[in-house]
């Protein structure tokens, strides 16, 4: 959706992207109920991959998928200011399978 105006524009009108944030903050360290894990895995996929890549340096962090992936969906991200919170999911989870 992210790749033309017009899908960036329905993404936010839907409030999508923020119903995705809101579930990762919410369930990002959930390790008992599978039905949660499950659906915090796909709003991951769907903002940033399953696979993330990680390019770190000294002053920022990128990370690429979905949404992240393409030009127009990267304001989403900075935006929301989601990333820090992703990262430390994705370095921290008590569910192995959610960490990537």
């Amino acid at each position: 959706m992210v790749k033309t105006d017009l899908g960036c524009q329905v993404l936010l009108d839907k409030g999508h992207f923020g119903d995705f944030t809101h579930f990762i903050r919410q369930h990002g360290f959930d390790s008992d109920d599978s039905d949660i894990i499950l659906k915090l895995k796909s709003v991951l996929w769907a903002v940033v991959c399953g696979i993330m890549e990680l390019y770190r340096s000294s002053t920022n962090t990128v990370v690429q998928g979905n949404i992240g992936a393409t030009e127009k969906g990267i304001p989403f991200l900075e935006d929301d200011d989601i990333i820090p919170m992703i990262i430390d999911i994705a370095s921290n989870s008590p569910v192995l399978s959610v960490r990537g």
